[in-house]
């Protein structure tokens, strides 16, 4: 038995897969397992992998003839995983790890017996190779023991830890607990909620390079409608409303701000319609007042593209 299980889901990969798997073949850490969950591809991918099943005996490629959504590829790896441990990876992105990653994070899970190990993930501009702003808050600056959960968290930072599959390390047997809801933010949130003990690393093991596509405004909003679901099904809608709330507004704008300039004006319309009869007052106003993004939602009926445009968006456009 392989000590962890790395699934990666990939969709027409074939221009990253690549570095992704490169950056495992080389971790301190060897005994593990591969499973490539791929949806569909039609560019290649599956015959690339096949190359790579026959490079490395732990590689193991499971084809799907059928589109679905990135989490149930995630399902169907951890379904044939055989490690106690699952390490999730992005293969539809151009990700990769840093080489002592996976050998760290085994000696957390251990050494603490967690549920998962909670770390963060360093996002890259592929245009720019700048590392963008990803809002993240590391956990010492909420928690003052090596484990945690969602209890101890303050009820405004929850959305700012990274809420997606990557960049963790779990326990097989917790994640045969978690519903793999089909919003990578939302099967995350889910395994926040349902586990008893999280511990942590600091470092950024984890990178991803992130491209102007990968920001859509419907997609946005069909994962905040899952997560508003989720917190509702979870009976903590009340405590995480006025950060849910804030982190939607957020990913709205940045669907804007990192989307092509052709663009920024359609998706501000579809921002605007979304916010203009939005009941601030339910909210935490002593921690929206704090945040630049509260006070234009407040007044959007009243703001033109332009207007936005000068205030948040003429340094990036």
């Amino acid at each position: 038995m392989a000590e962890i299980s790395v699934v990666i889901p990939t969709e027409n990969s074939v221009n990253n897969i690549d570095a992704l798997l490169l950056s495992v073949f080389v971790q301190s850490l060897q005994d593990t397992e591969i499973i490539i969950v791929d949806n569909a591809s039609t560019d290649g991918t599956v015959k690339l992998l096949d190359r790579y099943t026959k490079f490395d005996t732990r590689v193991k490629c499971i084809k799907l003839t059928d589109k679905t959504n990135i989490t149930d590829c995630c399902r169907i790896g951890v379904e044939k995983a055989t490690s106690p441990y699952v390490y999730f990876m992005n293969g539809t992105k151009y990700v990769y790890i840093g080489q002592g990653c996976l050998q760290r994070l085994l000696e957390n899970i251990r050494r603490y017996d967690s549920d998962l190990v909670y770390s963060p993930c360093a996002i890259v501009n592929t245009s720019t190779f700048d590392v963008l702003p990803t809002y993240q808050v590391r956990p010492e600056k909420f928690v003052q023991q090596p484990v945690f959960n969602h209890n101890d968290i303050s009820s405004y930072l929850l959305f700012r830890l990274y809420l997606a599959p990557w960049a963790k390390l779990y326990k097989r047997e917790f994640l045969n607990k978690i519903d793999f809801l089909p919003f990578e933010e939302t099967f995350f949130l889910e395994c926040l909620f349902k586990a008893q003990k999280i511990s942590y690393d600091l470092y950024n093991l984890y990178g991803c390079h992130y491209t102007a596509k990968d920001w859509e405004m419907p997609n946005v909003l069909d994962e905040a409608k899952a997560n508003l679901e989720l917190l509702r099904k979870c009976n903590v809608y009340e405590k995480y409303k006025t950060a849910y709330i804030y982190h939607k507004m957020r990913g709205l704008w940045l669907g804007i701000m990192y989307a092509p300039a052709e663009q920024k004006e359609v998706l501000f319309e579809q921002m605007k319609n979304e916010f203009a009869d939005e009941d601030f007052s339910q909210y935490d106003f002593n921690v929206l007042r704090k945040e630049d993004l509260y006070w234009v939602m407040r007044g959007i009926k009243n703001v033109n593209f332009d207007d936005f445009k000068k205030m948040y968006l003429e340094n990036v456009v």
